[in-house]
């Protein structure tokens, strides 16, 4: 049997030449690819996995017949209280227009029509010519948040983790005390525990800590769209694989992870 394909997105990053080194070196192959289209030697690949952005990991699938496993959009607005440690609405533009008012931080579910941000709505949210009433919103309480990591997580595990946030600035990928490291990686064991079934079986936790609230979830992302920061290269390609599976036998637990989305999304 050959061993696991890894396609590359053309855009060269730190973190693609660090997964792909990490791929070789695990006895991978590696296809860096020039555009978003599969090489015709390659057409035949199954055991594949992707990494470089949501957008060509959705074309590389497509062309492959494969599923993308990743979490739901409107997961953060289901989540258990304890979990979030904030309030958070999973509402459409329409619904922001009619129902919210007051300061929210205001995200596109799933998509990047308008730059996350805290916001007066509905006064600054964007106008309907350039966000339809149909799009799907996330208006979260806005907080503070002091500390961020990043983890990612294969069937309930935590392989391996980076801080992002230290003391409300940038520190992606950088040294951090190993108790406040534990601290995060604990309370992620803790909330996919909480989740249960309610989380695929691969993807992407950040978390942080609130002051006077303590650690809570920022976002889910899944993990073929998401930069590895400090993260060990080696322990991500579990969960990139994990996130890619033949469409032709895909069971009804990973089906429910497979998001389905129009062209143009």
């Amino acid at each position: 049997m050959l061993p696991p394909m890894l396609f590359l997105t053309p855009r060269e990053t730190e973190d693609t030449v660090a997964v792909g080194a990490a791929a070789r070196e695990a006895g991978w192959r590696v296809a860096a690819l020039e555009s978003y289209r599969v090489p015709a030697e390659s057409a035949g690949e199954a055991n594949v996995a992707v990494y470089g952005g949501s957008l060509f990991a959705e074309a590389i699938a497509q062309q492959l017949n494969l599923a993308l496993l990743e979490p739901e959009s409107d997961w953060l607005a289901r989540a258990p209280r304890e979990v979030v440690k904030r309030t958070i609405r999973s509402v459409t533009a329409a619904e922001a227009r009619r129902e919210l008012s007051g300061r929210w931080f205001m995200k596109h579910a799933d998509g990047k029509a308008f730059d996350a941000d805290v916001m007066d709505v509905p006064s600054e949210l964007p106008g309907q010519d350039a966000l339809a009433a149909s799009v799907p919103l996330l208006a979260s309480e806005p907080v503070h948040w002091l500390h961020e990591f990043r983890f990612f997580v294969l069937e309930g595990e935590v392989l391996t983790g980076s801080v992002y946030l230290l003391d409300g600035r940038s520190h992606a990928g950088g040294a951090v005390d190993s108790s406040l490291f534990d601290q995060a990686r604990g309370f992620v064991r803790e909330a996919v525990q909480l989740a249960g079934d309610d989380v695929p079986p691969a993807f992407v936790m950040d978390v942080g800590l609130i002051p006077d609230r303590g650690w809570a979830v920022v976002e889910l992302n899944p993990a073929f769209a998401s930069g590895i920061y400090g993260c060990d290269p080696a322990a991500v390609l579990g969960v990139l694989q994990r996130c890619c599976h033949p469409v032709e036998s895909l069971s009804p637990r990973d089906a429910r992870w497979v998001i389905a989305r129009k062209p143009s999304d």
